[in-house]
């Protein structure tokens, strides 16, 4: 066997490892984007999720209660002076206004969107098949 044809055949070795490394790369980069994928599509459902679960906590632990035993409190309603209670409206129209703020906040937030679409494209998928 002349020179010639070792360093061909070294250089084909070479180029069918290379064509190798290539292959194994592309299906370990396919498979990583698969799986990042996935995570990515459960993070803002988990996040959801761990949100609900921490406020459900949170409503449940109670302030310490005192030991004594405490004097009812008789509420008066307050009037103005004409005589009509006004502060109750005012009260509830800052409520429904505070509550409609809130939820264009989050409505309008990108972590919203993306738990949206997140339900959307769970739906698709699962009426898909």
């Amino acid at each position: 066997m002349s020179t010639s044809d070792e360093i061909k055949a070294v250089e084909d070795r070479i180029d069918k490892r290379r064509e190798i490394l290539a292959h194994r790369y592309d299906d370990v980069k396919r498979e990583l984007s698969t799986v990042a994928g996935k995570a990515v599509r459960s993070w803002p459902v988990v996040a959801v999720a761990g949100g609900l679960a921490a406020g459900y906590a949170i409503s449940r632990v109670g302030r310490p209660r005192p030991t004594y035993q405490a004097a009812p409190v008789q509420y008066v309603p307050v009037h103005s002076a004409n005589g009509a209670s006004r502060g109750r409206g005012r009260n509830l129209m800052a409520a429904i206004a505070g509550i409609a703020a809130t939820a264009l906040r989050i409505g309008a937030s990108s972590e919203a969107r993306t738990f949206f679409n997140a339900v959307r494209r769970f739906r698709h998928r699962r009426h898909a098949h």
